[in-house]
């Protein structure tokens, strides 16, 4: 039998199924049908779109984001969207989520189609004589291809997932916060980040060659991030559960303990084959730092301040660069929930730099069981205590600059204040 004998379910403008015509008479007569659609999406949450062939006949050459067609006499909507899935992408064995059932009608086509949602991660397979072409796009990138004039587009799949993609695109949380990249909650569901300044946007693209790789070594759940689109540059990853981590307790110190000594015993050579800054780029780059505090923040401090001020500066110019470091670890960049760690965020500082530095807030700025409980996880001595001690007095030297960069008054006179407080100050912890 050809495609075009097949018996179709036809039913009144109602929806109630009446009967059962041939697909020829169906499309001859634009007879009220039953059809199916699904949306494919993928663990990140982009789209599936594909060309449909010259040969299609009803609505050829056009883009659809719906794998689907009609309901064959007999069959159950949701069979008929499994057979569909399979015969045009070669998706099987998935779970169908219900979306939506909604009526279309043009001078081509007039259904009732039940639409569903699925997640998929394997292979793709066309029928090569339904499906021309077919990519991932995101749910921007799809609302502005709908809305070029230009680009062909199915009409009745337009009109159907019209009032879904509204509310998906508008399920968006921007979450405050974050000097590097302006991070958003996507539909509850994944973490789109986009860089503030361009200077941002090759530590971003290191991330997503860099975490795949060190996610499987690494004891707590870290981002495994994916570009999603280009212009602006846009990645995402699966949101990781859990809040800031403030007020982070013993257990947690101990897990946070063997996270970085794991982290900081990664193959640095694998590390930088992955695109992390080698210890040359570092030293570099903490020089450049030193010399910019040197030039910009230094005199903005009292002149009885500024002798201890270069004496840290020149503390540190020596520091070793010889692990893989996060760079940039504090509470905001732990995640906890239920009492527990659940992940450890944010590596856009992710470098082959000193294991002090990622030592620096939880060791003087936590509190005292979450940091001797991490001290003896890790196997702190001496020496790693120290220059922890002056890197976390070096923190709020960052706010100032961000500060001047950025004409936020208020982070620099918040980051002078914190510059002097710590400079003064002791080790929170001197018992560790």
């Amino acid at each position: 039998m050809s495609s075009g004998d097949e018996l179709v379910a036809v039913s009144d403008p109602d929806g109630v199924v009446t009967g059962a015509e041939p697909r020829w008479r169906m499309r001859r007569d634009n007879l009220w049908h039953q059809a199916t659609g699904v949306i494919v999406r993928d663990p990140l949450g982009r789209v599936y779109v594909h060309r449909r062939t010259a040969t299609k006949d009803v609505f050829p050459g056009m883009h659809d984001c719906c794998a689907g067609g009609v309901v064959l006499a007999g069959e159950d909507p949701e069979d008929a969207a499994r057979r569909e899935l399979a015969e045009e992408l070669g998706i099987d064995g998935v779970r169908l989520h219900p979306v939506l059932r909604s009526s279309y009608a043009d001078s081509a086509t007039r259904h009732h189609a039940s639409v569903y949602e699925v997640v998929w991660s394997g292979p793709l397979r066309h029928q090569v004589d339904e499906v021309a072409w077919g990519g991932w796009l995101t749910l921007q990138e799809l609302s502005a291809r709908l809305a070029d004039p230009t680009w062909p587009f199915v009409p009745d799949t337009r009109a159907l997932i019209a009032d879904w993609l509204a509310a998906r695109l508008a399920d968006r949380q921007v979450i405050s916060g974050g000097w590097d990249s302006e991070a958003t909650l996507v539909e509850g569901r994944w973490i789109d980040r986009v860089p503030r300044r361009a200077e941002v946007a090759p530590a971003l693209r290191r991330e997503t060659r860099l975490l795949p790789w060190l996610a499987a070594r690494l004891p707590l759940p870290v981002p495994v991030p994916v570009v999603v689109g280009d212009d602006p540059l846009r990645v995402r990853h699966v949101a990781i559960r859990g809040e800031a981590a403030t007020s982070p307790t013993a257990a947690m110190g101990t897990d946070l303990g063997d996270f970085l000594h794991v982290l900081h015993a990664t193959p640095t050579a694998d590390a930088i084959r992955r695109g992390v800054p080698g210890p040359d780029q570092w030293r570099a780059e903490r020089q450049r730092s030193l010399t910019r505090f040197e030039h910009d923040v230094l005199p903005l401090l009292p002149g009885v301040s500024q002798p201890a001020a270069q004496r840290l500066l020149a503390a540190l110019t020596d520091a070793p660069a010889s692990v893989v470091i996060h760079g940039d670890l504090g509470p905001d960049h732990l995640l906890v929930e239920d009492g527990k760690l659940t992940g450890v965020i944010d590596w856009t500082d992710a470098n082959i730099g000193d294991p002090a530095l990622d030592l620096a807030w939880v060791l003087h700025g936590s509190s005292a069981g979450f940091a001797t409980a991490l001290a003896a996880a890790y196997g702190v001595d001496d020496s790693l205590r120290r220059r922890a001690w002056l890197w976390h007095q070096l923190g709020p030297w960052h706010e100032v600059t961000y500060g001047i960069d950025t004409a936020q008054d208020a982070f620099v006179e918040s980051g002078l204040a914190g510059v002097l407080e710590r400079l003064y100050s002791e080790p929170r912890h001197t018992d560790l």
